[in-house]
């Protein structure tokens, strides 16, 4: 199916339902945006993996539903189209991903006039399989003629105190030996209105902020992190 619409927009393409806002507040605020949260589905079943039973819930269903309801009040007043896909999130997964259908539900709800925003999936340390799986998918979106950029996705990467040209150099490097793109890194800054906006936004995602900031060693809260949003094109 080919969605269509009257004017361009920017999509956002989130993993979960909590990494658009973590990770690219500036885009959330401005008119005409989408967010479409790819690995959204509700799981079947009774059972309830370790990560949601640490978050209090004994079904990952009621989890995931939980979540749904989340985003939305963190989301409310933006004025953002929220539209949740129904994969699976990888925790959830038995069998292999049809990346094919992944990829051309995503494409058909685009328009080359749009601006695709993607995770760029470049942590040290470690790279979620969602956020890459949509990174390369953003990839070959961009081979196709699209216009897509690539947001650093909090808390798997971070963001020094002070993000200057060093560490601009540093993540363009990196970024080029996972994708052979030589893209270019922005660095945006919010200001304490937005600032303080977006973590109102982020706490909202009761299920996850807690848990999420203490097993990635205060990446949620750090201040680096959440004044700063790193764009890529």
């Amino acid at each position: 199916m080919v969605y269509t619409k009257n004017s361009s927009m920017n999509i956002i393409l989130s993993p979960h339902l909590d990494d658009a806002v973590f990770n690219i507040w500036h885009i959330l605020n401005q008119k005409n945006t989408q967010l479409i949260t790819v690995f959204a589905g509700l799981p079947n079943g009774n059972h309830a993996t370790l990560w949601d039973r640490v978050g209090g819930f004994k079904k990952s269903r009621d989890m995931m539903e939980a979540r749904r309801q989340e985003n939305e009040t963190a989301l409310r007043g933006l004025g953002v189209t929220i539209v949740n896909l129904d994969f699976l999130d990888n925790q959830y997964m038995n069998e292999a991903r049809d990346e094919e259908e992944l990829y051309n539900q995503l494409k058909a709800r685009a328009a080359k006039s749009d601006t695709i925003y993607a995770p760029i999936a470049a942590s040290k340390l470690y790279r979620h399989p969602d956020h890459v799986l949509l990174r390369n998918i953003g990839l070959k979106l961009k081979k196709e003629g699209f216009q897509v950029s690539f947001y650093a996705d909090i808390p798997y990467m971070q963001i020094p105190q002070k993000p200057g040209n060093a560490y601009v150099d540093r993540l363009e490097r990196r970024i080029f030996s996972l994708t052979a793109e030589k893209l270019k890194v922005s660095v945006i800054s919010l200001d304490k209105n937005e600032v303080r906006k977006k973590v109102a936004a982020m706490k909202a995602y009761e299920t996850q902020f807690t848990i999420t900031n203490i097993t990635s060693f205060g990446g949620l809260s750090k201040k680096a992190n959440i004044q700063s949003e790193i764009e890529i094109k």
